[in-house]
């Protein structure tokens, strides 16, 4: 895996730019346009001597590992000129002859900065080779935090140790310190399951320690909802909304800005269901032929809850019945009761051991030989038992 991390890297972070050097000021402005020249001219070109260094790093055909002898010459005058040249000498470092010499010359290195591109790289290669994976994930931290250009390429390579459940210390350390980029880290797409399930459990374990803007919680919510893993979802969004009593709910709108704790709804031409104005009430319309789920929603039921009722304006009237209210457990997928809609209204019992949260779900479908099903339903009421 730590392989793969080197790979992508390579391709992002092999050119150095020249602000990251410091050198005597004649040296600078020649090393700019020549740096073998600079090297020959000034006896002070340290930087033109680490960039040349730099320029001598060799890939291995395999096209993920840096070999440094050739540019070993380059860095040690380098270092000799200049003992602050970080990259050179962490190319110095990282020649050494065994894995942990190398580490312990790299991690002295860091003494005299964090910020070497050159520097991090080698620290992540080293730590593959010692298959120190927590190691590897601060290198790749520290690249994200000095080089904010490469974070498109790098959060992905950072994220890529998700679904490894041993990295979660490593991870909760890094993003303890609420850097810039961890929004981004949290909007992550395209995890595969295990790896969405540690984001939310790390998300979880934070906690408080961390601020992510609103949107960026509310959208993780939504992924694992949509990926059925309702244990981390409603903890989550317990955690994201806060601890704040469900007893008050007396009727549920149709908002639905952020599913699936607000409503989902379909939006096709011919099969669609649109809250209209204030949320007050859904407009559904079924085209001849069509059918499916129209409307979803999780709730956390108040406490004695025992029926869930709505009106409605359906059209034509003796097409009302192919619509449906259903009532199940998320977590379970466990149906609890379902009904028909009635001429102007549908309602549907729940007993006492109803589930805490509950999933609500509108479904219809026209006969392809019928017409149009058309109409308004209303807010739907929670009705407490006596």
């Amino acid at each position: 895996m730590l392989r793969r991390q080197i790979r992508y890297l390579l391709g992002s972070l092999f050119v150095v730019p020249a602000a990251i050097f410091g050198a005597h000021a004649f040296s600078n402005v020649i090393e700019t346009r020549n740096p073998a020249e600079a090297s020959k001219l000034s006896p002070f070109a340290s930087a033109a001597q680490e960039r040349m260094a730099m320029a001598a790093l060799e890939i291995e055909k395999d096209g993920r590992t840096l070999r440094v002898e050739r540019s070993l010459p380059f860095a040690r005058r380098a270092f000799a000129i200049n003992p602050l040249a970080t990259e050179a000498a962490a190319i110095i470092a990282y020649s050494k002859p065994s894995r942990e010499k190398k580490a312990n010359a790299l991690q002295s290195t860091m003494t005299l900065t964090r910020r070497g591109k050159i520097m991090n790289l080698l620290i992540l290669q080293s730590a593959y080779e010692r298959r120190d994976r927590d190691e590897a994930l601060r290198a790749l931290d520290r690249l994200l935090l000095v080089y904010p250009s490469t974070r498109q390429e790098l959060i992905p390579v950072f994220a890529q140790s998700l679904a490894e459940d041993e990295a979660q210390p490593a991870y909760r350390e890094i993003l303890r310190r609420q850097p810039e980029w961890a929004d981004a880290f949290f909007s992550l797409n395209s995890l595969e399951d295990d790896a969405l399930r540690n984001l939310a459990k790390l998300r979880l374990s934070l906690a408080n320690d961390i601020q992510l803007e609103p949107e960026i919680d509310r959208n993780l919510v939504t992924r694992l909802a949509r990926r059925g893993m309702w244990s981390e979802t409603l903890a989550l969004h317990r955690l994201v909304a806060g601890e704040r009593s469900a007893a008050a709910l007396r009727v549920i709108d149709w908002r639905q800005q952020h599913p699936p704790f607000d409503w989902e709804l379909a939006d096709e031409r011919n099969f669609h269901a649109r809250a209209r104005a204030n949320d007050a009430t859904l407009a559904i319309h079924i085209g001849r032929g069509k059918g499916g789920e129209l409307a979803r929603r999780i709730i956390r039921l108040p406490p004695r809850i025992t029926r869930l009722a709505l009106d409605h304006t359906i059209q034509p009237r003796d097409s009302a019945e192919r619509l449906k209210l259903s009532v199940l457990c998320p977590m379970e997928q466990r149906p609890l009761a379902s009904e028909t809609f009635g001429p102007r209204s549908v309602s549907v019992d729940l007993t006492p051991d109803s589930c805490e949260w509950v999933e609500i779900r509108i479904s219809g479908r026209a006969r392809s030989t019928g017409e149009d099903i058309s109409g308004e339903v209303s807010r739907i009421k929670l009705i407490r038992a006596n």
